[in-house]
């Protein structure tokens, strides 16, 4: 390759990259409309509960770009139509099921956090600490992710907002039932009076209960959960074995229609199956 052939490979490589770049600019703001409309009310759940909404915008354009890279490598350049139909769906389903295991992990973290701090409260407002005081004393003692939930009801009030607004809106905005149960007893206790020390204990009480019985669940759950993992891969994993050391195998699904094709329902049914089994073990009381 002389120099002035390298030169217009290297003008033309830089040309088509900044053609994409611009490209992509203007189909981002399309693409995140698209994804948070597909997302709908998991993509809300998610920033409602104070994760971060620049992690989420990241995760939806990763899962965009993988979709349509997967589909176009699996369809036009290896020449597997049915094979790229399934990985296709896959890809696109998966946020969906990631979004679902980032919401549930954090609902469960604050539930946690807020058996401790509902006891801290109670003990401060038996110490003769007002409602507001006692917050944010406990707010100052209480890690994240519920520290954040905290320091924005005292900053709101500080800032002059009626106090039971400031804790109704979290209320609202987290719509978790045991911060439902936390809300309700200070707001009652704002409008009525009453012991509130006495409501949060018995709050913090069946909170732990419950705490209990779903860690006895999990643990109950957990070796049916590694079974089903373990039979969704093995088939997916035999066929792949069985390709690196049989090259008729291996022509016969991967290169012929009728071989994709199976390959394609094989991979089908063993997803279908899985979320079947799945669902079974993995209920909520």
């Amino acid at each position: 390759m002389d120099t002035l052939t390298y030169i217009w490979v290297l003008a033309t490589a830089a040309v088509t990259s900044a053609a994409v770049a611009l490209g992509m600019l203007r189909i981002w703001p399309v693409w995140d409309r698209l994804a948070d409309y597909q997302m709908g009310e998991l993509a809300s759940r998610f920033r409602r509960l104070s994760l971060s909404d620049e992690m989420l915008r990241l995760c939806l354009r990763v899962w965009g770009v993988t979709w349509v890279a997967s589909v176009y490598l699996l369809w036009f350049v290896a020449d597997m139509p049915p094979l790229a139909v399934f990985v296709g769906f896959i890809v696109y389903v998966a946020p969906r099921y990631i979004l679902d295991y980032l919401i549930r992990s954090r609902a469960q973290l604050l539930r946690d956090q807020l058996v401790g701090s509902a006891a801290a409260l109670a003990n401060a407002v038996k110490a003769g600490l007002s409602i507001a005081q006692g917050l944010e004393t406990v707010a100052a003692e209480t890690p994240q992710p519920l520290k954040a939930e905290f320091d924005r009801i005292v900053f709101e009030y500080q800032h002059g907002r009626p106090l039971k607004e400031a804790i109704d809106a979290m209320r609202t905005r987290l719509n978790l039932e045991e911060f439902t149960l936390f809300a309700l007893a200070i707001e009652v206790a704002l409008e009525r009076g009453g012991r509130l020390n006495e409501a949060l204990e018995r709050i913090c009480t069946s909170l732990r209960e419950k705490q209990r019985l779903e860690r006895k669940l999990t643990a109950s759950t957990a070796a049916g959960k590694r079974a089903v993992m373990l039979l969704t891969m093995a088939p997916i994993g035999f066929m792949v074995a069985l390709s690196l050391f049989d090259r008729e195998y291996y022509r016969a699904v991967f290169h012929l229609l009728t071989g994709q094709v199976l390959l394609a329902v094989t991979c089908t049914l063993v997803y279908l199956g899985g979320r079947w089994a799945w669902k079974i073990i993995n209920f909520e009381f």
